[in-house]
């Protein structure tokens, strides 16, 4: 069975029209009158109307993961398809169209979350439609994975690796314009503050300015990029330091006793975050100036860097399938600029890669949009990729 035959199967009207309600249900990270819950509960029936069985476990008040499974026998691998439901928000002003009112134009369908990542969802959904059509009996098990807060704390993924640890195989759904990827870089994120001393701003002599103390910080950071900017890998780019943020002082009169700043983190596999708090305590309280106790540093996000090595058996498993099913040779997977949680499942022995529809350079963006026959594409490897590994009819 070729790439072809497949796609002429895939009921694209039925995909087009989960992906668009899917788009209407405002599933905002931070969350937003329970919107992931809503839209665990839609795809949750969409799921048992196919006759799958479905669950919503809900991970905090109003937010939700959808979990299907579909069960084959028990003496074969199990294969999560995952997605995030949780997308960022939006400005209608910036916006051609309502971007929680989906439409479709020049074959794309326009939304927020149209790539980022609705649009792997609902060809998954779509794969699993044509899974329960084609009544090919599997050895082992899928499970469709739809989480919440993945744009923030991943607590809907830590939810679902708690109550299904035992799992061989993932494929993410992310944005990767249809190539293959098996690695990512990880994020963290901190808080720095330091302290000063208040006083007029005509007597700076008696006041201890925290801005000033902060920009020796500032300088130290910027060459600290310089140095993590030297190290490579040959997937993805860089690691980076960035600084996000700063506030300080309080009125245009006071010399400010306080300022944060926040930076953001990337990580390249090798890295880790023991390393990375290290060396910015050192270059902190080196090249900044700064004292071990004169400055606050506190890390509120943190997801590691994501690599499913070569050695690994399905590495070379998920690169055949995508050569035969896209009539591909020398595959060279891709990395993944942005952060996922690829890194989440390797961590629990679960080998995962990640492949999806619409382009990463579309997420977060006004009038983001997915291309529409991406989605026949994406829907096809999906479904080829549950026939390879759990009932041998890939070739």
């Amino acid at each position: 069975m070729n790439a072809r035959d497949i796609e002429q199967k895939v009921d694209m009207t039925y995909i087009q029209n989960v992906l668009m309600e899917l788009i209407k249900i405002e599933s905002i990270n931070p969350p937003k009158d329970g919107g992931e819950k809503k839209a665990a509960e839609f795809l949750a029936g969409r799921l048992q109307e196919l006759e799958i069985d479905a669950e919503v476990h809900e991970v905090a008040d109003g937010r939700a993961n959808a979990v299907g499974i579909i069960s084959g026998s028990n003496t074969g691998p199990t294969l999560v398809l995952n997605g995030h439901l949780d997308v960022v928000g939006a400005n209608p002003e910036d916006w051609d169209n309502p971007p929680f009112d989906p439409v479709i134009r020049n074959r794309r369908i326009y939304g927020r979350g149209a790539a980022d990542m609705k649009s792997g969802i609902a060809s998954m959904i779509g794969a699993a439609k044509l899974i329960k059509e084609a009544d090919i009996p599997l050895k082992g098990r899928v499970l469709l994975s739809f989480v919440c807060d993945e744009e923030s704390k991943n607590l809907g993924t830590l939810d679902f690796l708690d109550r299904y640890p035992d799992a061989d195989y993932a494929i993410i759904g992310e944005p990767t314009s249809l190539h293959l990827v098996t690695a990512h870089r990880g994020v963290a994120r901190f808080r720095i503050g330091v302290g000063g001393k208040a006083g007029h701003a005509g007597e700076p002599e008696n006041a201890v300015n925290a801005v000033c103390l902060m920009n020796g910080i500032i300088s130290a950071l910027q060459e600290y990029q310089q140095i993590i900017n030297k190290r490579k890998h040959k997937m993805l780019p860089s690691p980076t330091c960035s600084i996000t943020g700063i506030k300080g002082g309080q009125t245009d009169n006071v010399i400010p006793d306080r300022c944060e700043i926040t930076i953001d983190r990337r990580l390249i596999p090798g890295e880790d975050i023991e390393q990375v708090e290290n060396e910015l305590k050192e270059i902190i309280q080196g090249k900044g100036g700064m004292e071990k106790d004169g400055y606050t540093m506190e890390r509120y996000i943190f997801v590691g860097p994501g690599e499913l090595k070569p050695n690994r058996p399905f590495f070379s498993t998920i690169k055949d399938i995508y050569a035969r099913y896209f009539d591909v040779q020398n595959v060279e997977p891709q990395g993944f600029r942005a952060t996922c949680e690829q890194s989440l499942f390797i961590d629990k022995g679960i080998d995962t890669a990640v492949f999806g529809p619409g382009s990463i350079g579309q997420a977060h963006q006004a009038n983001e949009y997915v291309e529409i026959d991406e989605l026949r594409k994406a829907a096809g490897f999906y479904y080829y990729s549950v026939l390879s590994l759990l009932a041998g009819k890939g070739n």
